[in-house]
């Protein structure tokens, strides 16, 4: 762009030669492709390696295991008896009556009740699960704002950095100005000022940089110093999606509001499974005598069959106590998402309330307040080299030109954070839902 120059004003020359940053302005469109795939390579990862993801998916898989578990079928019994044989001799043949059993004994549970266990416990493991993909929506969401935070603050730096480089081009200036006797020193003083004060400001940008790249890796299960590039420059992003749209795409992909759904679920059959274990398990046994010839008894061995069943008197009404509880806990659960969804509702308006907002704000500043302020610093500048004004009139140009670069540098990720909010509420990234969109159609 630099062999354009040619045809413009000196006082403009003077200002691109000042502020080199200004030639950059619109030219930043080539970078949100860098951004995505960068960030969609750091949440990948996280999904692949953050611990806390690995620990829910180990209770996930430990729960489907107990759900065999928890399945009961009793062992059966076998027992010896010698039954029977008078007190005084203890002997076999002395009373018809007397013999040796042995007896086989094998408990059945009542018809359902190892189902409804078992159903009990998936219904357990598939809200750990859900729980699991709350998270991961979560997590993916926490590092793509932080790899915003990042990218704004590397952003404000460098355009801190492309200014100190244009105060000291304009404190030379000044200086020979002063040299010659046609300068006062506390212009020079002021610039100084002005330099010092963000040349401060880059630490805190160290500071910030340092501090959002750990938090990343952290989340990655890395070493938090392992470097993170990011863009430029940015873009801004503008809502696809209506408030109904997107409130109607969050019933349909949050994992949050599925987790309520399925903790009623889980309640709901827990209550059933407690009402079905009230139901008394059958216990069937065989048994055979082995007798001897006893007087006027020939001996002959004796088979028995028998079945048992407990009567289920809950005097306590236990089961009554613990069906109504886990019904109470289902209906918690309903009135949980519920409130969610509310809560998302909110969320969702005032997001893309700010969404709208960082936009305009970005345009206006963008076409209409960085212009004014280029055309005021060009101004300034020809009248302070033709003796027509002081030099506050290019302090303060200089200082609104910073000001409004670093509003439109945060704007522009701004929307791109509000995007990612928007996300995470909704449970889904939107532009995964308009490629499903454009390939429905």
């Amino acid at each position: 762009m630099l062999f354009r120059l040619s045809k413009f004003s000196p006082a403009l020359l003077i200002a691109v030669s000042i502020c080199p940053s200004l030639l950059l302005a619109n030219d930043d469109m080539e970078q949100s492709a860098v951004e995505t795939v960068e960030m969609d390579k750091l949440v990948d990862e996280v999904v692949r390696a953050n611990p806390r993801l690995t620990a829910m998916e180990r209770q996930v898989a430990a729960l489907k295991t107990r759900a065999v578990a928890v399945q009961k079928w009793m062992d059966p019994m076998i027992a010896v008896e010698y039954s029977n044989f008078p007190w005084n001799t203890w002997a076999l043949g002395d009373s018809p009556m007397t013999g040796i059993q042995v007896k086989v004994t094998q408990t059945f549970p009542f018809p359902g009740k190892n189902g409804r266990r078992e159903a009990t416990v998936l219904a357990q493991a598939e809200v750990k699960s859900l729980e699991r993909k709350e998270l991961t929506v979560q997590l993916r969401a926490a590092v793509k704002q932080n790899y915003l935070a990042l990218t704004l603050v590397r952003q404000l730096r460098g355009l801190s950095q492309e200014h100190i480089v244009s105060i000291e081009k304009l404190l030379a200036r000044v200086r020979l100005r002063y040299e010659v006797g046609r300068g006062n020193q506390k212009d020079i003083l002021g610039l100084e000022l002005l330099r010092d004060k963000l040349e401060d400001e880059l630490e805190d940008f160290e500071r910030n940089d340092r501090e959002l790249t750990a938090s990343i890796n952290s989340a990655l299960h890395r070493d938090p110093r392992t470097s993170i590039s990011t863009p430029v420059e940015s873009v801004s992003v503008s809502p696809g999606h209506s408030y109904e749209e997107l409130l109607e795409l969050a019933r349909q992909y949050r994992p949050m509001l599925a987790v309520f759904e399925q903790r009623s679920r889980a309640s709901k059959l827990a209550a059933d499974q407690t009402e079905w274990e009230r139901r008394p398990d059958f216990t069937f046994w065989l048994g055979y005598r082995f007798r001897i010839e006893a007087g006027m008894d020939d001996g002959t061995d004796f088979l028995s069959i028998g079945a048992s069943v407990p009567l289920p008197f809950d005097y306590l009404d236990t089961t009554d106590a613990q069906k109504a509880g886990h019904l109470e806990e289902a209906r918690a659960a309903q009135h949980g998402r519920i409130g969610a969804l509310d809560d998302i509702a909110f969320g969702l308006e005032k997001s893309l309330a700010a969404w709208r907002r960082a936009l305009s704000k970005e345009e206006t500043y963008r076409e209409s307040l960085v212009p004014q302020a280029r055309r005021t610093l060009d101004a300034s500048l020809l009248a302070y080299e033709t003796d027509r004004t002081d030099f506050f009139s290019i302090y303060r140009a200089e200082l609104d030109l910073i000001a409004f670069e670093r509003t439109i540098r945060t704007a522009r990720i701004t929307t791109a954070k509000m995007k990612v909010a928007v996300e995470a509420m909704v449970g889904t990234e939107l532009d995964a839902v308009a490629r499903e969109i454009e390939k429905a159609r």
